[in-house]
């Protein structure tokens, strides 16, 4: 009898960002393997509009310390599991009456909190820690160039030494790539294993199949050119730097489709009436945040996918959704970090050099499709989360 505990900086119900997404895959991965397994999330309610009962949305004074500085709220949040009284309150209560016996903790932040707890109550459950970045590079890295460079080295200095102890002492250190696990192992992890992002394969509807196609027609389109991204900053540092703002290059049938939050950085940012901004609605959608059945239905209906990471840990979730779904694929090879032995799957196009990406683009738009053959087509279904998620899976059962 085994009782699993996964605990998070955000809630995962209708997930949405690749983060929400890949832990929803590995709770109810535990719950097909374990005796029971829980997710609590210590999060600030501003940025979530969906959570459960079960989660724990921070207040008062820690809420608004995580609105103020919202690339650290994952930092507040891991802090206030044991410096926050009512959330310290609401933890214990858990811990105790649910008694795990392995503690899974997402990116390192909930560790901050929960280490001193789990000390004050004398418990000592199997740890595990669940890796999706170099936490201490990528904050680091992200304060940098959102205009928080004051809280850089701080914040940094504090996840390091927090991801440091964990990767000494878990149990089990799960990674996504193997570039990740080698420095996971240069900080002093002991077991760890390589679990890849993956993707869940949904259906097509004829609903949204037949709702972008009337799109298409309704709006004289030929092709949609997608990029799926939440407003995570690599996302969009990735899309300015290898597509830009003068978008004229894309033919006048083509539309750029922006889906998921990432729409809402755009259209928060380019609005003014600039000839450059003036091209770019021209040429661009912004989709928005869409259902799992709408954004299926969007890239089926597109002739291409983009990848335009530049920056970044971990590995990219939207690159095994491109991968299984079967399209052409635009991507720098900064995207395909960890998807290397898919590299040789036809219709992928390649370039770190923002003047050949964009010439890319309008190639791979008009390029013929070259159909996979049996051989890649199986490749190609093993980022699926069944697959990815393994190694981890069968390190848990080790504990």
């Amino acid at each position: 009898m085994t009782r699993v505990l996964v605990v998070a900086t955000y809630p995962i119900k209708n997930a949405q960002h690749g983060g929400q997404r890949r832990v929803s895959a590995i709770v109810e991965a535990y719950r097909n393997i374990f005796t029971e397994a829980r997710f609590v999330s210590v999060f600030p309610p501003d940025y979530y509009q969906h959570y459960s009962k079960t989660d724990i949305a921070v207040r008062g004074k820690t809420r608004k310390q995580s609105t103020d500085s919202p690339y650290t709220g994952d930092i507040t949040c891991g802090l206030a599991i044991y410096e926050d009284p009512y959330v310290k309150q609401r933890f214990t209560k858990l811990l105790k009456e649910y008694q795990p016996d392995i503690l899974q903790i997402e990116q390192v932040f909930p560790y901050l909190g929960i280490k001193p707890l789990l000390k004050e109550l004398g418990m000592s459950p199997k740890i595990i820690l669940s890796s999706h970045n170099i936490e201490y590079t990528q904050k680091l890295e992200i304060l940098e160039n959102s205009g928080f460079a004051h809280e850089a080295k701080d914040a940094s200095k504090i996840i390091k030494v927090c991801e440091t102890d964990m990767a000494k002492n878990a149990d089990l250190t799960v990674a996504v790539s193997q570039d990740d696990a080698d420095k996971l192992i240069q900080l002093g992890g002991k077991n760890v294993v390589v679990a890849p992002n993956g993707i869940e394969k949904l259906q097509l509807s004829e609903s949204s199949k037949d709702y972008w196609s009337i799109y298409k027609q309704k709006h004289a389109l030929r092709n949609f050119v997608t990029f799926v991204g939440s407003a995570h900053p690599p996302n969009w540092h990735g899309f300015l730097a290898m597509v830009g703002e003068a978008v004229g290059f894309v033919p006048p049938d083509t539309r750029l489709v922006l889906a998921g939050s990432i729409s809402d950085y755009f259209k928060d940012n380019i609005k003014d009436l600039t000839p450059e901004h003036a091209t770019f609605w021209n040429r661009v959608i912004a989709a928005g945040r869409l259902s799992d059945d709408r954004l299926t239905g969007l890239i089926n209906s597109s002739e291409v996918l983009l990848l335009p990471i530049t920056e970044g840990g971990g590995s990219n979730l939207k690159t095994a959704e491109a991968i299984l779904s079967g399209k052409k694929i635009v991507a720098t090879s900064y995207a395909f970090r960890s998807f290397e032995q898919y590299l040789d799957l036809p219709n992928i196009y390649m370039s770190d050099s923002p003047d050949e990406y964009k010439k890319l683009i309008v190639k791979a738009v008009h390029a013929p499709y070259e159909e996979r053959t049996i051989e890649q087509i199986k490749l190609a279904e093993q980022v699926q989360w069944k697959y990815c998620l393994k190694p981890m899976l069968e390190g848990a059962k080790g504990l």
